[in-house]
């Protein structure tokens, strides 16, 4: 079964219901490229449903620890549902202690409800979305390619400019 990504939103939380086998091309370009678009977006309460996905290889764990990294700095979650065909995996990586693992997706979204919005890092987010507008501008990362969504520039300046707002900061 080719992978496959749903996404839903519950109590502002995202939940990503993966199914299918992901393994390194479409699967990790998949998952990259939509957790990347919802890092844009500052969606950064994420839940990941794994109970339906029958194989992932070391390439996923990789795009999923990448992701972990960079939305727990800036004071989001991201949050596994386990399956039984993919905890192995996550065991043998020692990955189920860098993860919150949850038995079941309403447990892992009612675990959301008492933290969000007050773990919201508004002073590491700006630096992070100033620093990512100016690497666009003056070209010094790429705007597309591996683990990378294409550009969606007036969009992301647009954001910018929308939390500048509601927080009072200049650019």
């Amino acid at each position: 079964m080719s992978p496959q990504l749903e996404i839903r939103n519950k109590n502002n939380v995202v939940i990503l219901t993966a199914a299918g086998r992901f393994v390194l091309g479409t699967g990790t370009s998949v998952i990259r490229e939509t957790l990347n678009e919802l890092i844009r977006a500052l969606r950064l309460q994420i839940v990941l449903n794994l109970q339906a996905v029958t194989f992932m290889d070391s390439a996923v764990v990789g795009v999923l620890v990448a992701a972990a990294r960079t939305i727990v700095p800036l004071g989001g979650r991201f949050s596994l549902v386990n399956s039984k065909r993919v905890q192995d995996i996550l065991l043998i990586t020692r990955l189920h202690m860098f993860f919150e693992i949850f038995e079941d997706e309403v447990t892992a979204i009612r675990s959301f409800a008492k933290i969000w919005p007050d773990t919201v890092c508004w002073d590491k987010i700006l630096p992070w979305l100033r620093a990512q507008s100016h690497q666009r501008q003056s070209g010094t990362i790429p705007t597309h390619g591996p683990g990378l969504c294409p550009a969606d520039t007036s969009s992301f300046h647009d954001r910018l400019a929308v939390v500048s707002s509601e927080t009072g900061e200049n650019k």
